[in-house]
C-alpha cells in the first residue's frame, strides 16, 4: 500500500474509510500524505484535519515512537520523484498476513491475519487517545489525561454549549466568562484615563507583520507575526534580516525551505541539542512557522499559541508559507557591486552595522 500523489496524472493514493459498518461507499474520513508538502500522513474529517503522524525523520513518524518497537511492519521510505510523492507500506515477514484499515470513526488499525482462530486481531490503531485528535476540546479548551472528562476550559474560560460538553461533544470549545473591560475609566482625581497614542514608534522591519507593513494594518496576529519571528531567531540564533543564502532569501524562507524537506532541524542552534529532545524543538519551530504564515487568518491567536507550547498533546497543523519569504533581506537592495559574493549554499547569517540612534 502506498500514500501520496501523482501530479502528472493528477492522481492520488489515499485510504478512505466506509460510509458505516455496513456501507462500505466512501466514507467522512481519509488517509493521506500531507498535500501542503510536509512528510507526514494526516487523516482528514472532510476538509478538516482530523489527526497527523507528526515529520518523518527517515526511520519513524514524530508522534508514532512506536514504530521502533515493532519492525515486522514498517514504512520502508518515503519517495520523491519527477511527478510522484508517496510513503510505502511493507510487512518484512512475509509469512504475516496483515492490512491497514481506516475505520468509520477515523482511526488507523493494523490487523494481522490469525490462522488458528480465523479472525483480524489488532495489532496497533491511531489516534490511540483523543487528546492525539487535532482540536478535540475546541476553541481555548485543553486536554488533561488526569481529568475525568479528557477536556477542561482555560482559566477565564467555560464551555460554550454546556449541554453538549456533558454529553462529550467538545468540538463548541470555550468562551469568556466575562467580557473584556477595554473601556475608559476615572482616576482618583475625577480626571478620566485615556491611552496614550505615542507617534515615531517603529518596529524593526524584521518583525513586521505584510499587512503592518505593506498597509498599515494593525491586529492582534501581527503581534503574533513578530512573536514567530522572534521564535524563530532564538531557536536558529540567528537573525531574521541580514540573512544569505543562494535559494532562501532570509531566515523565514530558509527555514521554510528546510521544513519542506524534513530538515527543520539543521538549523537550530547546536547549543539547544542538550536542552530538550528534538521532537520538542522541532514542535517549537512548526509554531514559530505557524505564527509568521502571510495571511493573518491562517496565524493562530496567541491563546493558541500558549496552548501549542505548553501542551504536547495538541496535534500541530501544517505551516502554510511564510510572509516574505521570497524577499531578499534590506542587503540586496542595494547595489549588487556591494553585495558580498554567496560561496555558500549553507544558511549564513551576516551582520548589518548600524548607527546608533
Amino acid at each position: 500500500m502506498k500514500l501520496g500523489y501523482d501530479r502528472g496524472n493528477g492522481k492520488k493514493w489515499s485510504l478512505v474509510s466506509w460510509r458505516s459498518v455496513e456501507d462500505p461507499s466512501p466514507g467522512g474520513f481519509s488517509m493521506e500524505l500531507d498535500p501542503g508538502g510536509t512528510l507526514q500522513i494526516i487523516i482528514m474529517q472532510g476538509s478538516t484535519r482530523y489527526w497527523t503522524s507528526g515529520m518523518w525523520d527517515g526511520e519513524i513518524f514524530a508522534m508514532i515512537p512506536e514504530m521502533n518497537s515493532n519492525r515486522a511492519y514498517k514504512i520502508s521510505n518515503f519517495f520523491s520523484e519527477k511527478n510522484e510523492s508517496y510513503f510505502n507500506y511493507s510487512v518484512i515477514n512475509s509469512s504475516i498476513v496483515s492490512r491497514p484499515v481506516l475505520d468509520v470513526s477515523g482511526q488507523i488499525k493494523l490487523e494481522s491475519w490469525q490462522e488458528d482462530s480465523h479472525e483480524w486481531k489488532l495489532i496497533w490503531y491511531q489516534p490511540s487517545t483523543h487528546r492525539k485528535v487535532y482540536a478535540f476540546c475546541g476553541a481555548f479548551g485543553s486536554c488533561n489525561p488526569v481529568s475525568q472528562n479528557n477536556c477542561e476550559c482555560l482559566p477565564g474560560f467555560e464551555p460554550r454549549h454546556p449541554e453538549s460538553w456533558k454529553l462529550l461533544d467538545r468540538s463548541g470549545g470555550c468562551v469568556r466568562k466575562a467580557e473584556l473591560q477595554c473601556g475608559n475609566h476615572s482616576a482618583a482625581n475625577g480626571d478620566e484615563d485615556w491611552f496614550l497614542r505615542v507617534s515615531k514608534v517603529k518596529l524593526p522591519i524584521g518583525y513586521m507583520s505584510p499587512e503592518y507593513a505593506l498597509e498599515g494594518l494593525f491586529s492582534t496576529k501581527s503581534d503574533v507575526f513578530s512573536f514567530g519571528v522572534l521564535l524563530l531567531e532564538i531557536m536558529s540564533s540567528k537573525k531574521n534580516t541580514g540573512f544569505y543564502q543562494t535559494d532562501s532569501l532570509n531566515l523565514l524562507g530558509c527555514e521554510w525551505d528546510l521544513w519542506r524537506s524534513s530538515r527543520a532541524q539543521d538549523l537550530m542552534d547546536p547549543v539547544l541539542g542538550s536542552v530538550s529532545s528534538t521532537n520538542t524543538l522541532l514542535r517549537y519551530i512548526n509554531v514559530g512557522l505557524l505564527c509568521v504564515q502571510e495571511s493573518a487568518a491562517d496565524r493562530p491567536t496567541m491563546s493558541d499559541v500558549v496552548s501549542m507550547l505548553d501542551n504536547e498533546s495538541v496535534v500541530l497543523p501544517s505551516p502554510k508559507q511564510p510572509a516574505f519569504s521570497n524577499l531578499r533581506s534590506g542587503l540586496e537592495l542595494h547595489s549588487s557591486g556591494n553585495r558580498p559574493e554567496v560561496c555558500s549554499v549553507n544558511c549564513v547569517t551576516l551582520p548589518i552595522m548600524e548607527a546608533r540612534s
